[in-house]
């Protein structure tokens, strides 16, 4: 499926993305010892196109030098470049473990692929109708592993590959519930999503969720909704609103039945938090087995401050 381009459609009015600082590369930059590389995770990817690409090199002089690209499709793409450069391994590692809690998922992965990525959603970016100082980004885009040819392959590649890396379904949701030209800075169009989670360890999952402050078990007012089933446990995934960080209110749920989970979230960015959040304490076997996009009405919660819904 390719993706058009709606002319007639105002940019976007997210934030522009930005840059760290931009220390040049030396010569043969991208030709240094590849220590790690980083791709958004697989499966919450596929349900909501966020995500971190990240690569990291030794340098001849044993110094190491960082690029990270947070990438949210449906707030434009690329949203910043940073990066450490010629620092100490442990100050890369400390670099590492901020962002596990504050970016977009991101797990180890093949440096192509990482290059797959950034090339891809730089290329998105573009599309989307963003500008970018080209000395403020290259120093971080070319430490990747060198894409070859231009902009209108880097995204053609971004989109049709086997198996694309944009999921064709959810493309099609992109798409076709693209933020509208009015909505506020700072808002995300939103996209009632839920991930199908089976084969847990429920008990360890309970227990997790217990242990969690962000989750509760109890409604959080009387007018909230019920659970659809008696045997499932709902645990709502509350935070404070950004507009009034003194009101916690439900930013998505987890529902709790035998043999099933299911994550409930409003907005992909909620959705992509809340699967990051229960993949970091369960590791790798909290793995998505089916996603879908779905009628506000199919959530347990209504969220608070939505500006748009799946109909």
């Amino acid at each position: 499926m390719s993706r058009k381009k709606d002319t007639n459609r105002r940019p976007h009015k997210k934030p522009a993305p930005t840059a760290g600082r931009a220390i040049p590369l030396p010569a043969g930059a991208d030709r240094w010892h590849i220590v790690r590389a980083y791709v958004p995770v697989a499966d919450i990817w596929s349900a909501t196109g966020i995500g971190t690409a990240g690569i990291v090199r030794r340098s001849p002089d044993g110094q190491y030098w960082s690029s990270f690209i947070p990438i949210q499709l449906n707030g434009g793409g690329a949203f910043a470049f940073f990066g450490d450069r010629s620092k100490p391994l442990a100050d890369v590692e400390a670099t590492i473990a901020m962002l596990t809690d504050r970016m977009p998922p991101m797990e180890d992965g093949d440096p192509d692929l990482a290059c797959r990525y950034a090339y891809g959603a730089y290329a998105w970016t573009l599309e989307e109708g963003h500008s970018f100082s080209g000395d403020a980004v290259a120093p971080f885009l070319h430490l990747f592993p060198p894409m070859p040819g231009k902009r209108a392959w880097w995204l053609q590649q971004f989109l049709v590959s086997d198996p694309p890396l944009i999921p064709t379904d959810l493309l099609q949701a992109l798409v076709t519930f693209r933020p509208p030209p009015n909505l506020p800075e700072h808002k995300e169009v939103a996209t009632a999503t839920v991930m199908i989670y089976q084969g847990l360890d429920q008990d360890r999952l309970l227990a997790v969720l217990a242990d969690d402050e962000r989750f509760q078990e109890q409604p959080p007012s009387p007018a909230a909704p019920p659970a659809p089933h008696p045997e499932v446990r709902t645990f709502f995934y509350i935070k404070p609103r950004e507009l009034n960080p003194a009101e916690i209110v439900p930013h998505g749920a987890v529902l709790v039945s035998p043999g099933t989970v299911a994550l409930h979230a409003a907005t992909l960015s909620n959705a992509a938090a809340l699967a990051w959040r229960l993949r970091r304490r369960l590791g790798p076997s909290f793995r998505m087995s089916a996603r879908t996009w779905t009628k506000p009405q199919d959530l347990v919660f209504k969220a608070a401050g939505l500006q748009r819904l799946l109909a």
